[in-house]
């Protein structure tokens, strides 16, 4: 291998992804949040929310994976500065994760209605059911902004979604603890209150996101492709066959910790209060790791669009070795402070 070529590579990709993966830090930093706000309140609360975020952990990293079928499609058409027809492909990728967040809504709804005969513990289903209702509404908006976040990826501008992932969880940190803890004349209202500070930051993170893309200059270039293309089966079906096996892999990596929730949940409320911290530890490496492979998928999907396949191979290979050897360090580094990462959720021996 080019050590030069390897470096300029590596640059590049860290230059592109590093404001992914701050963006996915932010979404780990508001768990981490979320948790210790909880935990601090209630542990049965924390408990509850362990069983309601693992089931939705499963669908909101399907629905992820899902969008990210826009974003070679976005990066391709991107190489070829063809902004009419990736404006185009965007309201596309929009109307099918709306009807994908029906869908998921509609499933969710049903576990929600059957939630008492998963066999938790029967003194937490109070607080389950209203938090989980609160986040069912929310789905709503996170698919759409999905769609909005993967397309800003897919033509390299990788700086707005993450301010507005972190002006989102800014908001969600702060009014949760308003409504958590009862601060600055709002009622305590616990576990739901944080569910309720979720739906807002969510709605607004969408809202902000469908303003900028309406009035920015930087994405005037897609906006006539957007306004005036029409949704067709061909780039609907496209955004489907791309983004469903994405979807479902990893769903079926994520399934394996939404069902030992469940199971957790049969040993007791201190258990299933346990596996949230132990999960909220562990997503802040998965989502490090996801946003670098977004900047590598975003630059193989350039170079295929100009038909640079020794691009792609380039930037494939070097993504490969980053993500190994960072992985290897941060488990290094997980491992060696384990305790002390663990203590810091709770104040409860």
């Amino acid at each position: 291998m080019d050590f030069r070529k390897y470096l300029q590579d590596s640059k590049e990709l860290i230059s592109l992804g590093l404001p992914i993966m701050i963006g996915q830090l932010g979404i780990i930093v508001l768990s981490f949040a979320d948790t210790m706000m909880i935990g601090r309140h209630s542990v049965d609360e924390l408990a509850a929310a362990s069983f309601v975020n693992n089931m939705f952990n499963l669908v909101i990293i399907f629905a992820t994976g899902f969008s990210y079928g826009l974003t070679p499609v976005i990066g391709r058409l991107s190489g070829r500065k063809d902004e009419n027809s990736a404006g185009r492909v965007l309201r596309n990728a929009l109307a099918v994760n709306c009807i994908m967040a029906l869908i998921l809504t509609a499933l969710m709804a049903i576990l929600l209605l059957n939630i008492h005969r998963l066999g938790q513990p029967e003194d937490l289903l109070p607080l389950m059911r209203p938090y989980f209702l609160t986040l069912l509404i929310s789905l709503i908006f996170v698919l759409p902004f999905n769609a909005f976040k993967q397309f800003a990826d897919g033509i390299t501008d990788t700086v707005t979604p993450m301010c507005i992932l972190l002006g989102g969880n800014v908001f969600n940190i702060v009014f949760n603890w308003f409504l958590i803890y009862g601060k600055a004349g709002f009622p305590e209202m616990g576990l739901l209150g944080a569910g309720i500070a979720t739906l807002a930051s969510r709605a607004l993170m969408f809202l902000v996101f469908t303003i900028l893309f309406l009035q920015s200059k930087r994405y005037k270039p897609y906006q006539t492709g957007f306004l005036k293309g029409k949704c067709d089966r061909q780039d609907s079906g496209e955004l489907v066959r791309l983004g469903m096996p994405v979807g479902l892999q990893m769903g079926m990596e994520t399934s394996s910790f939404t069902f030992s929730a469940v199971m957790v949940g049969w040993l007791g409320a201190t258990a299933l209060a346990a596996h949230q911290v132990a999960i909220t530890i562990s997503q802040l490496f998965f989502m490090m790791m996801q946003g670098l492979a977004f900047s590598v998928s975003i630059l193989v999907s350039e170079e295929f669009g100009k038909k640079n396949y020794r691009g792609v191979r380039g930037y494939a290979r070097t993504g490969y070795l980053m993500m190994l050897g960072i992985s290897v360090i941060l488990s290094a580094l997980l491992y060696a402070f384990r305790w002390e990462a663990a203590g810091i959720f709770t104040d409860s021996q």
